[in-house]
This record gives C-alpha cells, structure tokens and sequence, in this order.
C-alpha cells in the first residue's frame, strides 16, 4: 500500500458543495490518486510498476468503499431501506414505477402506509438477486466499483462525486439484467402474477424457462433445475450451480458467456461451477479430474 504516491490533486475539481465536508478533502485527494493510478494498467504501454500499483490501488480503493457496499448489500439481501439515506433512497427510486410512490419517496417523509407500498416493490429485488448470496454480490458491487473507476474521467468533478452520481445506476442496471433473464429466477420464491398478467394464453407457453431446456435436446427441464427430478447427487447443489453446469458441460458454454449469461461476475462464476463439481465429487466418490469435459470454444448451442 505504501507504494502507492499520494498527490494532491487540483483543488477546483473537488468544490464544497459537492461534497459538504471540507475536512474531509485530503481523504478524497486520496481516492482520487488511487483510481487514477488504478487507470493507468490500461494503457497500451502500460509498465509492470504501473500494473502492480494499479492492483494494489484496486484493493484499497474496495477497502475504502467497504461501507458503502455493505450498505446496498444489506437493502437488496433484507430489503432493507434506511429512510434517512438519501443516497439508499435514490438507488431504491430505481426500481420504483409508480409516480405516487417515486414522489413520496424523494420526500423527507412517507406515510406507514406509502413505506409499505415501497417496501412491497422492492421485495422483489431481495427474492431475485437477493438469493445469490453474501460473496456473489459483494463481488458484484466490487466489480461495479471498478469498473466506474477505469469509466472515469476527471474532467470537473472528483471521483467520489462521480461515484455518488453513478454507482446506483450501474448497480441497479446490472441487478435489473440479472433479473431480465428468466434462468435466474428461483421458482419457489417468486410469484409471476405481475408477468403473467401481460401474457395471453396463446403465448403463455413461450413465457417460461422449459423453452430453453429442450427434451429433444436431452437438456434437463426445469423440474431438473429446482431439484424436484434430479438425482440425490445433483440435489445437494443449488438451482444456480445446477444451471452452470447445464451450459458448462451441455452447451459447452465458457466462464465467461456463462457469466455474460446469467449477469455474474466471472469469478463468481468459476467459483460456484468450481464449488458444484467438489460438492459433486464426494457424493458420487470420484476425484474431481473424473469430472470434466471435452474442451471446445466455447460456441454458444444452436438452439439459441
């Protein structure tokens, strides 16, 4: 961490009222030279220094912002929205339709009544993404972190402004991604009656996620996802460690698509496909290299 110079940065890009705290304006020079630094494994003729101190500056800017993404970790796993954070209070405005609802919740205060409403809509975030997991998202929110600071330029105002301008939107659109995609879905804890109110009965049947795990395929259906009809062995995985190893070994999807696929960090996706074939391993008594597949590149199935 020492390695890493701290500048000054000019100070006419990190005005007061941005921010309200001038005490604080060394601690944003700080961030600033870290995303800069951060920035700079990116250029072409980027040296090893750089890239090291980049790395190094990517672990402090995570451990810096720590607070900040336990915050929004603690609203989308608990559904729980801090009224008095305005900063919560926007991010939550994102997932919110209802003009009512949206003008109720920019006020300083909302009825019982209007909280409960609010509550009801934002639900659905904890009952979708919200199931990932603690380590998935946080890897998420860091993810999203850095990839605001390798966006940003310094062009007016500091990167803690930025950020306090962007980061909900980049969370929420990434959240919103996850959730767009009907493989990402835990049957058991969502109601559909919102969507199935916007079908008709001639195109019900397009609506669900069976489409998408043909029989003539030999892909498993969806009673095959949720753990109803699959064997004891596959049981002990989650329906999402389920579904990776479907296009992992059956669709010969990569990390990478998968992670494309189900709107998850790469990492997180190597991890829980890693995780799955260990779990998979001891309760059928094999060695894990016994389960593997035949490397190709990756193609995405025909049927989709």
């Amino acid at each position: 961490m020492s390695s890493i110079t701290i500048e000054p940065i000019n100070k006419a890009n990190t005005k007061n009222k941005d921010y309200g705290f001038p005490e604080r304006l060394e601690e944003y020079n700080q961030i600033e030279n870290l995303v800069l630094a951060y920035k700079k494994q990116f250029k072409e003729d980027a040296s090893y220094e750089e890239i090291y101190k980049a790395k190094e500056a990517a672990s402090i800017l995570i451990e810096k912002f720590n607070p900040l993404m336990k915050k929004y970790l603690n609203s989308i796993q608990n559904t729980h929205i801090d009224f008095d954070d305005v900063d919560i209070k926007n991010f939550v405005l994102c997932f919110i339709k209802d003009k009512r609802l949206k003008k109720a919740l920019r006020s300083e205060k909302q009825s019982s009544k209007i909280r409960h409403e609010i509550y009801r809509c934002f639900n659905f975030v904890a009952e979708t993404y919200g199931k990932v997991g603690n380590e998935e998202i946080m890897a998420d929110l860091q993810m999203l972190l850095l990839i605001l600071a390798k966006r940003y330029k310094p062009i007016g105002k500091n990167f803690c402004a930025y950020l306090y301008n962007t980061y909900r939107f980049e969370v929420s659109r990434h959240i919103q991604k996850f959730i767009k995609n009907p493989q990402n879905i835990y049957y058991k804890n969502i109601q559909y009656e919102d969507y199935m109110q916007t079908c008709n009965e001639d195109t019900i049947d397009g609506c669900f996620e069976d489409r998408l795990y043909e029989d003539n395929m030999g892909m498993p259906d969806m009673t095959w996802i949720a753990g109803i009809s699959c064997s004891e062995a596959f049981q002990s995985l989650d329906p999402m460690e389920r579904k990776i190893l479907i296009k992992y070994y059956m669709e010969d999807y990569n990390d990478r698509q998968i992670s494309d696929e189900f709107a998850i960090h790469i990492n997180t996706c190597n991890q829980k496909r890693r995780h799955a074939i260990l779990k998979l391993a001891k309760a059928m008594n094999l060695s894990e290299s016994d389960i593997k597949r035949n490397r190709k590149s990756g193609k995405r199935a025909l049927f989709f």
